[in-house]
């Protein structure tokens, strides 16, 4: 009989704890209307009135105080401007690859390459109008015009 007792007894102290667990979580969920309105009321604004700061000017003493001697400004050369030269504006010239044909016996691999609309037999370090051929593999091929490098690919005919 003691032992229900003190499980009836335990049973409804769990029961109390959970109960107001479970209220407080309501209480979050659901607040009430009241105290929304009176954290509204409590909360102003009083923007801040800006202080004007005082003005003031660096002096530059002529005398230094350690060495005792008169401190010279070091004056500035005046400069020209340089002008600047106008950039000539590239123009690309178009560039296809087509292939390249490689001997066995020489081991030498010449790449067919369009130039501005001519088809060219070019090898590696050739430059034809300006135009270089750093290297190449079956795949692409890689030029190099007016210090700038491209990578063009193959491309097919039908």
């Amino acid at each position: 009989m003691k032992n229900k007792r003190n499980t009836y007894i335990l049973l409804l102290a769990v029961l109390a704890i959970w109960g107001l667990i479970g209220y407080k979580i309501l209480q979050t969920i659901n607040p009430a209307q009241e105290t929304t309105e009176q954290a509204a009321a409590k909360v102003s604004f009083h923007p801040e009135k800006v202080k004007k700061q005082l003005r003031f000017d660096i002096t530059v003493h002529e005398r230094d105080p350690f060495l005792g001697t008169l401190y010279k400004p070091v004056k500035k050369a005046v400069t020209q401007p340089v002008p600047q030269k106008k950039a000539v504006p590239e123009i690309e010239i178009p560039v296809s690859y087509y292939g390249m044909v490689k001997d066995d016996r020489s081991r030498e691999k010449i790449y067919f390459v369009q130039i501005d609309g001519v088809q060219q037999l070019m090898r590696v370090g050739d430059e034809i109008n300006h135009i270089k051929l750093v290297k190449g593999d079956r795949g692409t091929i890689t030029i190099e015009h007016n210090r700038k490098r491209r990578t063009i690919r193959v491309t097919g005919q039908n």
